[in-house]
């Protein structure tokens, strides 16, 4: 990772988000400092075993952000526990086929 892609990248971002001001060369330097501390934390990390994700467990169904979403918006409109329940079923049951 170098400044110039760092530079890219927040221009970039700056200009679809018409964010105010371009990134200042501090600013790239900035994130260039944290990708690299990031970089040598994780490697770190993984060196000592340090599991930084939940493994997946074989038969287990879990939800996806939209899933999450259509059970929020249940609970939000007032949609009763069993309900609920017999959604998460059918979304278990749908992941099994």
């Amino acid at each position: 990772m170098n400044t110039d892609a760092i530079k890219y990248w927040l221009d970039y971002y700056s200009a679809k988000y018409k964010e105010d001001s371009p990134p200042t060369i501090n600013t790239v330097r900035k994130f260039l400092t944290i990708i690299k501390q990031l970089s040598v934390a994780l490697v770190t990390a993984h060196k000592k075993g340090v599991r930084l994700f939940k493994a997946a467990q074989d038969g287990h169904h879990y939800l996806t952000p939209v899933d999450k979403y259509e059970i929020d918006k249940m609970y939000d409109n007032g949609a009763s526990a069993q309900e609920i329940i017999a959604v998460l079923q059918h979304m278990i049951d749908d992941s099994a086929k």
